[in-house]
């Protein structure tokens, strides 16, 4: 699910099917039909492979502590492009290349320290990690 085969350097992809701006219809949860991914930026990876910085809108995760009880947007997630490639499914629209998240700027230094990977799973999936995730303090104990 995720990759942590890194070195700190990073740089501007340079060749990508996604670019800065773009929103993106995806292979979702047979729930969240509607929900899409924002592309953030996207950067080459010290081994060439890029690493495409999303947001996923229109989720509808489970969590005891969102509003109302759902999260609907994961503000920043890694992906990388190959496993991103695999869920997208056509582009919604583009637009303009939006400032950071907060979130990048944590990712990144833990990336630089060697704590921090790339998801390599589909969107999907780390919808469903992100939920487990979420409600992981919440569960009943065993008996």
């Amino acid at each position: 699910m995720f990759s942590w085969n890194h070195k700190p350097q990073l740089r501007k992809a340079q060749n990508s099917a996604f670019h800065p701006g773009e929103t993106w219809a995806y292979q979702t949860r047979p729930h969240e039909g509607d929900s899409t991914f924002f592309v953030w930026r996207v950067e080459t990876l010290p081994d060439g492979s890029n690493v495409v910085h999303i947001q996923l809108q229109g989720l509808k995760i489970q969590s005891p502590l969102a509003p109302g009880g759902l999260t609907e947007v994961a503000q920043h997630l890694p992906v990388s492009e190959t496993a991103l490639s695999g869920s997208a499914k056509r582009k919604v629209s583009g637009g303009e290349a939006l400032p950071m998240p907060e979130g990048y700027e944590q990712w990144r230094r833990e990336w630089e320290r060697g704590r921090a990977g790339v998801f390599t799973t589909s969107l999907g999936e780390i919808a469903d990690f992100l939920e487990q995730a979420m409600n992981k303090d919440n569960e009943a104990p065993l008996s």
